[in-house]
């Protein structure tokens, strides 16, 4: 795995003129095996030409280069896969400030996604990702303005979360016998407690896949939350509105969201 990074970095660096790239995903931590790799690569432009693409190909022994979303996927036979996403450092760091004033907090759906596209997992990857290349000093504003998690931020997502929650709850008890309505409803339930529970820990949500290596880390608080939502997940009939409804009562005044 290490050198198939390292060839790919190489690639990059000759052919696309990175600012900056980063490794992220689950390759960038060293207790877990990766089953691909992910690069963060961030330019002036953020775009990449088909040239300097088929170059990157070629150096990596690709046999396939596909788009997906906002990613190039290239594919090798016997080899992991290595996804690169290509981004304007400005527009990053737009993203960045945005998030650490308390805006665009809610998310975006996207197909690849379980739930959403999370902001507070994009953070942190800026943070936690591995810098491999780096030419300007645009990496170290973006984490300074991430660390410790922004109290603006932190604020805004408890109150979208509480707000997803009160607004769901209503949905499910307007519709008990609407089974579809039940199922996609629980499951923004769950990603909304599942977020709750990593801010008022302090902790970045990295994604679903994380969860069982990071949740012993959370406070009590969070703990609790976490453990709401699993008690939501795991209800197949009975939905526990009195718990819920506790709970989210209870994460509304203790951080002053009335």
């Amino acid at each position: 795995m290490e050198t198939l990074v390292q060839r790919a970095l190489a690639a990059l660096v000759s052919h696309c003129r990175p600012e900056a790239v980063l490794l992220v995903g689950s390759a960038a931590e060293v207790d877990i095996l990766a089953r691909d790799v992910d690069l963060l690569v961030l330019s002036q432009s953020g775009v990449v030409s088909e040239e300097a693409l088929l170059s990157t190909k070629d150096d990596l022994f690709a046999t396939g280069c596909a788009k997906s979303d906002d990613s190039y996927r290239f594919s090798s036979n016997g080899l992991p896969d290595v996804s690169v996403a290509f981004m304007a450092t400005d527009s990053v760091m737009h993203e960045v400030t945005t998030f650490a004033t308390g805006q665009n907090v809610a998310g975006e759906r996207r197909y690849w996604a379980p739930g959403c596209r999370l902001p507070e997992a994009f953070m942190g990857d800026i943070l936690a990702g591995k810098v491999l290349h780096s030419e300007s000093c645009a990496l170290s504003e973006m984490r300074h303005l991430l660390t410790p998690y922004p109290e603006a931020a932190r604020k805004a997502l408890l109150r979208y979360c509480e707000q997803e929650i009160s607004v769901k709850l209503e949905l499910l008890e307007a519709f008990p016998d609407n089974e579809l309505n039940s199922v996609v409803v629980r499951g923004d339930l769950i990603i909304a407690f599942v977020r709750a529970a990593y801010v008022v820990s302090g902790q970045y949500l990295r994604g679903m896949k994380r969860i069982e290596k990071t949740e012993l880390s959370l406070c009590s608080d969070g703990k609790a939350l976490l453990d709401v939502a699993k008690t939501v997940a795991s209800a197949r009939a009975h939905i526990p509105f009195d718990q819920i409804r506790s709970v989210s009562t209870h994460l509304r005044r203790l951080y002053a969201l009335e």
